[in-house]
């Protein structure tokens, strides 16, 4: 059976960085936001998908829009038999559905300031002072409720060769 396993944070918390080692060392990766099919931004209303917007996302848009995984996309993943452990790493408005179906939750965790720098560093017209995106995130980052009874925190300000084995210490006897 496949052990699945969720790597969970906000952005620029090193989710994908993570991954780039975890594949490195042999690992089968799943990158939910590049997954095809799996992600995509939903009305919250009609729950109709709709295309990626282009540009910085505005209040009222993520007001409007949850980002969302697929039900039928995630379990066919979660199901596959491709190796004998799998991580999946991102994360989506609807996943707090899914930690049943996973085998460990990985909660990501950096203090706001390093956040805002990386951030800020990957994309600074998007991530700049008081926008919607940065305030969104840093609110997320600070939430109580994004961590659930069972969740293994890991900091990630130390170097990726010291998360990642901290990281696969904790499924070495799973």
């Amino acid at each position: 059976m496949t052990k699945n396993y969720l790597i969970s944070g906000p952005s620029g918390s090193g989710k994908s960085t993570i991954c780039r080692e975890l594949q490195r060392r042999g690992y089968k990766v799943i990158e939910t936001d590049a997954e095809p099919g799996l992600s995509g931004w939903i009305d919250r209303k009609t729950k109709e998908k709709i295309r990626h917007p282009t540009g910085k996302l505005s209040k009222e848009f993520l007001e409007q829009y949850n980002w969302d995984w697929d039900r039928t996309v995630l379990k066919e993943l979660l199901n596959s038999k491709r190796q004998d452990v799998q991580f999946f790493c991102g994360g989506a408005n609807n996943q707090q559905e899914f930690y049943s179906l996973f085998t460990k939750k990985f909660e990501l965790l950096l203090d706001d300031e390093t956040l805002v720098k990386r951030l800020q560093a990957r994309d600074p017209d998007r991530w700049i002072d008081s926008s919607p995106d940065l305030e969104q995130t840093l609110r997320w980052n600070t939430n109580p409720k994004r961590f659930t009874p069972g969740d293994i925190i890991i900091k990630t300000d130390r170097t990726i060769q010291e998360i990642v084995d901290e990281l696969l210490e904790h499924i070495a006897y799973d």
